[in-house]
């Protein structure tokens, strides 16, 4: 089986890659990569991240670094799809503006990301490849997911659900799973509300804030998180709660009989 390695190499137009060209795309690229590993760790039934990235190998000819991935969860191995996941999303969003199934909002802003240094940093393209499958980013990629993410409808609202799953590795969010489909939607939040997310761990909650979706997409998202308000369940009353509400319903009678004489017409 082969090993879970990605190539990311950069082709310039000149002679050479400015540095700092090299560092922000691979850490646009990076992001797309830590992007899948959440989602796709999610639909395995885990939480956050899953995988570590390593360096292999670099080359200096055409700026290139092969990058491994390595599971910290040995019974929860999703890096084939993330890499497989990352040549699909980005062949998707290369030819077309049409929105990758299992990438997030804010993959579609790394992918954006990625095709803005190609057109602003002095690239040609950037190659992505794994396996003999290869995906030769150019400018349109930008130009694909930017009118993809201005599709974005934005509205005000909240969403109820069970508050799980905080992430403070990187952007700070938290998932809030439906009670009624199950579906989870992902809560960007400040540092200042991290007290109250910690009391809301495992709780039912209703959080208010900007939601995003794309139209004929399922899936949506909630950006700047205003309030998060925890939901008291109450129990079901008891028959000690509900004794006496009629008490003469009966007329007087055994319960068994009264219902005998009921359904006999009585």
């Amino acid at each position: 089986m082969a090993e879970p390695v990605i190539r990311f190499e950069l082709h310039a137009d000149g002679p050479l890659v400015e540095a700092p060209s090299y560092r922000n795309a691979l850490d646009a690229f990076l992001g797309l990569l830590r992007e899948l590993d959440r989602a796709l760790t999610l639909q395995a039934g885990g939480a956050g991240q899953s995988i570590r990235w390593f360096i292999q190998r670099t080359a200096t000819s055409d700026p290139s670094i092969d990058l491994l991935a390595e599971p910290t969860n040995p019974d929860l191995n999703v890096a084939d799809q993330v890499l497989e996941g990352a040549i699909d999303s980005l062949l998707t969003l290369q030819e077309t503006p049409s929105h990758p199934p299992i990438l997030t909002y804010a993959g579609l802003e790394h992918c954006q990301e990625l095709g803005r240094l190609i057109r602003s940093d002095g690239l040609a393209q950037i190659l992505v490849s794994r396996n003999g499958r290869s995906v030769a980013l150019t400018e349109t990629l930008e130009t694909n997911a930017t009118e993809l993410l201005g599709k974005r409808e934005e509205v005000q609202g909240s969403v109820e659900g069970e508050l799980e799953m905080v992430t403070l590795r990187g952007r700070r969010y938290f998932n809030v799973y439906s009670l009624a489909t199950g579906k989870a939607t992902r809560c960007y939040f400040d540092t200042n509300l991290f007290p109250t997310v910690k009391d809301a761990l495992g709780k039912v909650v209703i959080v208010a804030g900007a939601i995003r979706s794309l139209p004929h997409e399922e899936g949506q998202e909630m950006i700047n998180v205003t309030k998060i308000e925890i939901v008291e369940i109450e129990g079901l009353p008891t028959p000690s709660d509900i004794r006496g509400i009629l008490p003469n319903m009966t007329e007087g009678k055994p319960s068994e009989r009264y219902l005998k004489e009921r359904w006999g017409g009585r």
